[in-house]
Formats: structure tokens, sequence, C-alpha cells
């Protein structure tokens, strides 16, 4: 499928998703109703090192749009001291991809996580609840958009600045043509 954002054709293909989440049923439910749903490439892991060795690994283009789900709390049962968080990944994986974009979720609904996952670059932050995927899949929209948006203005604004330069050589030229037929009578 193409979403048409403008003049700018865009294949849902392009776009990965990454989900970080030790909690398999949702790991599971978010995968099937991406894959029923979209054609985006979807990519499942259960740790943080998993998904950060796989990363820093990956081939990246400029053509492609990364979107991380990412659990805060990956394993909850170990003591927060010993384990990483998911703001930690989210410093991590943006010090590999600053284009990345970052949705952080968690059973724990604490502002200040909220904060601290939009002060280190998370697009969002995303309660886990029944609307969980609803509201993941809003946000997906509102980054590709935001993305989209984004590039068309880019190449806008590429296409302004040949104009003008072609402009410019024109207006020398005929001044050129100008001066030397001046000079030649």
């Amino acid at each position: 499928m193409k979403i048409f954002l403008g003049m700018v054709k865009f294949k849902e293909s392009d776009i990965k998703i990454f989900i970080v989440d030790d909690d398999e049923l949702l790991v599971k439910i978010l995968r099937t109703k991406f894959q029923q749903n979209t054609n985006y490439k979807v990519y499942s892991f259960s740790s943080g090192d998993d998904f950060i060795s796989f990363y820093k690994n990956m081939p990246r283009s400029n053509k492609q749009i990364h979107i991380l789900i990412l659990d805060y709390l990956l394993k909850p049962n170990e003591p927060i001291k010993i384990s990483k968080n998911g703001i930690d990944y989210l410093k991590e994986v943006k010090s590999i991809n600053p284009q990345i974009q970052v949705i952080l979720i968690s059973a724990v609904d604490d502002p200040d996580i909220a904060v601290d996952a939009h002060n280190n670059g998370a697009t969002s932050f995303i309660k886990k609840n029944e609307n969980a995927f609803l509201r993941i899949n809003n946000q997906i929209g509102y980054i590709v958009s935001e993305i989209q948006l984004q590039r068309a203005h880019n190449r806008s604004k590429r296409v302004r600045q040949i104009f003008y330069s072609l402009l410019i050589v024109f207006i020398l030229f005929v001044f050129y043509i100008f001066v030397s037929e001046m000079l030649h009578t």
C-alpha cells in the first residue's frame, strides 16, 4: 500500500517498527495487529540488549522510517539498579540513530517517566492498557505524517534554491550580453 501526501509517494513497507518488550503476549498482539492492518516491517525483541545488538548492525536508508516501541521496565522482577530501563535504551538507540522515533510504553503511569522520556528524545509516552494499540497506531500515523511533511518541505526548499540559482545565472547572463553589446558599440 502507498500513502500519498501531497505529491510525495510513500510505501508502508519503508516503515520499520521495532517492538522491545518482555511481555510476550503484548508483543504477539502488537505484531499480529500490525501485520494484519499494515505493510510495515515489524521486528520484536524481548530485551533491550538484543535490540541494540541487532540495530547497531542493521543497514539504514534515508527512505526508511524507523519507529521503536519500547517498554520502560524490561525486567520488572530485577531491582532497578541492576537492569537498564527504557530511558537507558532510548539514550543508547538515539546515539546510534538520532532519527529513530521512539514511543515509550509502560504499565506504570508516572508523569516523571513521561517527562524523562520526552527530555531524552521520545516522541511520546503511552500507558499500557486496552487502548494501547490504538494510541500507538495513531502515534505512528502522526510520526509518519510529520516526517513526510518535513521531507516534502525539504524538497520544496531545494527546488526553490535551484530556481533562484538559475534565475541569478540567467540575470547575470543577460547582464553580460547587455554589457558586451554596450562595449562593442
